[in-house]
């Protein structure tokens, strides 16, 4: 038996969650960067690699899976 059991077929709505948290997580990690670390550059990085898998993500819902 397995400690964590992994859903080899997410339903959309399971997708369409891990998207969200997916951008929610980048978008506190680029704001610890930002504000905590004093590290501008750093944030915007994080923000727009976020942003271009988010919009990828987004748009091509076959995308979805594998992320």
């Amino acid at each position: 038996m397995a400690i964590i059991e992994i859903n080899r077929n997410p339903s959309p709505r399971e997708l369409r969650w891990f998207g969200f948290l997916f951008a929610l997580f980048f978008a506190v990690v680029g704001s610890v960067a930002r504000w905590s670390w004093q590290a501008p550059t750093v944030a915007t990085t994080i923000w727009g690699v976020a942003a271009v898998v988010i919009t990828l993500y987004a748009a091509l819902p076959p995308v979805r899976r594998p992320l």
